[in-house]
């Protein structure tokens, strides 16, 4: 952490050198201001500059390295987008989608070039030396409101189980399986309600109508000597709000409904672009794409591409990374008047650098981890909160103390406690989440 942003950086010089990652980092700053990037107003970009674990740091040398690149020949743009970004919270993340997605960008004999405001339907446009053009719409379908509102529920639970270790001078590991049901304001109340009232001795209490139910059991990983009360570990998986990819896919539709209303013409192809949240489906929203392609008449792209970042666990190296799913095709049918070959041959590809991570053509797999023990059990349509701040005294060595700052699991970290005083890792989040690419 040896430099002027105080962040661990060695994870990112493997494939570039730490110069060009403070650069990166610094293009950020001298975009948005040191100022503004330190207030504490719930903006994610704030979020993120107020954290130094290597997620964070990860996200933001991503953003640098394209605001670096567009500043060489769309300043006035970016400064523009930059003021857009920083007034309006809610929709800012599909801005910083475009900035992040513009700057990846490079094609051979080609102008890339972002869309004023004016352009309702466009975020960029590429235009070859042949006179011929790609136009491009940019889509962000983050994370959707019915997630939100899970987060908030299991965030309400976890405050009830939290005040009921410290009344009781307890540690435990909550777990909550709702395997046929979504969380509702309801289910919330009577879960608090049981953890406050009912709940008893450590144990598995299974719901009435036998899908899932409530398990409290005794953190089992650390001496009982060492482990120091209140630490909680919390898990939470419920089912997916019946309109969570429904919502998805009717805003593609309108998407595309956009792209139809502009008519073809001979020298252009119109592409979609998409970047889903990590709870979305992607093989479901490919789906439909492919379908909505096959229908030549409705269909209002001629190419679509479709990409979803996700931070996932490596089991067999004991590590986290984000890797990007991507799926893309084109339309299933182009009339004889639409000559689509003189348009690719007058075409050159356009090549898109993801900054960091790993890539892959499949989606990432949604699997139940227990007790550090990979099952078999599919959480692809469940929301999953687990969150965990396990408190462990640190050990005297000689005139010394030893202690642990690690993170255990997605979402769960270690403390030291040195007497009265505790110490905390600043290099792991608990919101394993990618927040802006």
């Amino acid at each position: 952490m040896n430099n002027k942003f105080n962040r661990a950086i060695e994870h990112l010089i493997n494939s570039s050198t730490s110069e060009e990652v403070i650069n990166s980092i610094q293009a950020v700053e001298d975009l948005f201001s040191l100022t503004w990037l330190s207030k504490q107003e719930g903006h994610r970009l704030q979020m993120l500059w107020a954290r130094r674990d290597v997620l964070s740091t990860s996200e933001l040398y991503s953003l640098g390295k394209s605001i670096i690149k567009l500043s060489i020949n769309n300043k006035k743009w970016l400064d523009a987008t930059a003021k857009e970004i920083k007034k309006d919270a809610d929709s800012s993340h599909g801005l910083i989608t475009e900035m992040i997605i513009i700057g990846s960008l490079s094609t051979a004999l080609g102008v890339i070039t972002p869309c004023p405001k004016s352009f309702k339907i466009y975020d960029y446009t590429v235009d070859f030396e042949t006179g011929f053009r790609h136009k491009v719409s940019i889509k962000n379908y983050d994370i959707t409101k019915h997630e939100k509102e899970f987060n908030k529920r299991s965030e309400i639970i976890r405050c009830t189980f939290k005040n009921y270790l410290k009344a009781r001078g307890l540690s435990g590991r909550l777990t909550v399986l709702l395997e046929h049901e979504t969380l509702t304001d309801e289910l919330t109340r009577e879960i608090c309600f049981f953890i406050t009232f009912k709940m008893k001795d450590y144990n598995f209490y299974p719901f009435s109508n036998g899908s899932g139910g409530i398990g409290f059991h005794e953190i089992d990983e650390f001496d009982k000597k060492t482990l120091v009360s209140p630490s909680d570990t919390i898990l939470i998986i419920a089912k997916h709000h019946f309109n969570e990819q429904r919502n998805i896919i009717d805003k593609i539709n309108e998407a595309n409904d956009k792209l139809l209303s502009d008519p073809d013409d001979p020298k252009s192809l119109k592409q979609l672009v998409i970047r889903l949240g990590s709870t979305a489906n992607i093989e479901m929203i490919n789906d439909h794409l492919t379908k909505l392609g096959a229908d030549w008449e409705r269909c209002g792209f001629d190419l679509y591409f479709l990409f979803q970042p996700q931070v996932v666990s490596d089991i067999e190296k004991d590590s986290t990374m984000i890797t990007t799913s991507i799926k893309h095709g084109v339309k299933g049918f182009f009339p004889a008047t639409s000559d689509i070959k003189n348009k690719l041959e007058n075409m050159k590809s356009l090549k898109m650098e993801f900054g960091i991570g790993a890539i892959s053509s499949e989606s990432s797999p949604m699997i139940l981890m227990i007790n550090g023990t990979q099952t078999d059990i599919s959480i692809k349509s469940h929301y999953v909160f687990q969150k965990g701040d396990l408190y462990l005294r640190a050990e005297k060595k000689g005139s010394g103390y030893e202690g642990s700052l690690a993170k255990m699991a997605p979402g769960i970290i270690t403390h030291s406690v040195f007497d009265n005083m505790t110490i905390s890792p600043i290099c792991y989040s608990q919101d394993d989440r990618v927040l802006i690419i």
